[in-house]
């Protein structure tokens, strides 16, 4: 089985070139639904980031308070980012280990090929783990634009996190394929359409 991560910057439209993906009938995982998804659940999680961060982490029915947790993590001062690190230390090999046992079952149900979409696929150094690697990239201002506009982020919150990411240049370089998100979702999907033939055509040689 052939495993194809999906990454890209904050803003960039990775989730809607998965969602393309999904669409066509493929197996999609999404690390970010993933360590929500363990957050809300795992009570070995729970206890570990209430230890770090406090009782008001999670709302009374045990789902993780998003709004708390962002407001820890996202900034410029040293200790926003050692509460970044500090997350990440305590969610991300969960993450990983959810997602490596999906592949398993994946590949015993006799697929062929499935996606991992993951914003930190190069910032984790797991890049090794898959067979080929697409970038989804856009254009910094274009990025922020639909993000203020979706979620309402504020300048400062989103150059935060576009600072604890590789640059998007960097990542275009690293990148096994790249679709470059700067128009229309109509231009998404063609593009996204394309790799993905690509893609196929490589296999079947």
């Amino acid at each position: 089985m052939k495993t194809i991560g999906i990454t890209g910057n904050i803003g960039s439209g990775k989730s809607s070139v998965s969602k393309i993906i999904s669409e066509l009938g493929y197996d999609v995982i999404s690390s970010d639904i993933i360590a929500k998804k363990l957050m809300d659940e795992s009570p070995t999680i729970r206890k570990k980031l209430i230890e770090k961060f406090g009782n008001e982490t999670y709302l009374q029915n045990n789902t993780i308070n998003v709004n708390v947790i962002s407001k820890l993590v996202f900034g410029e001062t040293p200790e926003s980012k050692e509460n970044l690190n500090e997350l990440n230390r305590i969610v991300h090999p969960k993450v990983i280990d959810y997602i490596y046992n999906k592949i398993i079952e994946f590949e015993q149900d006799g697929i062929q090929m499935c996606f991992v979409e993951s914003a930190l696929i190069y910032e984790a150094n797991i890049q090794e783990a898959f067979d080929y690697i697409i970038v989804v990239h856009s254009d910094v201002e274009i990025s922020f634009s639909r993000i203020q506009s979706r979620n309402n982020l504020s300048r400062e919150k989103f150059d935060s996190i576009e600072k604890g990411q590789i640059s998007r240049e960097e990542k275009k370089k690293l990148a096994d394929f790249c679709i470059i998100n700067n128009s229309d979702y109509e231009h998404l999907k063609e593009a996204t359409l394309f790799v993905l033939d690509v893609i196929k055509n490589i296999e079947q040689k």
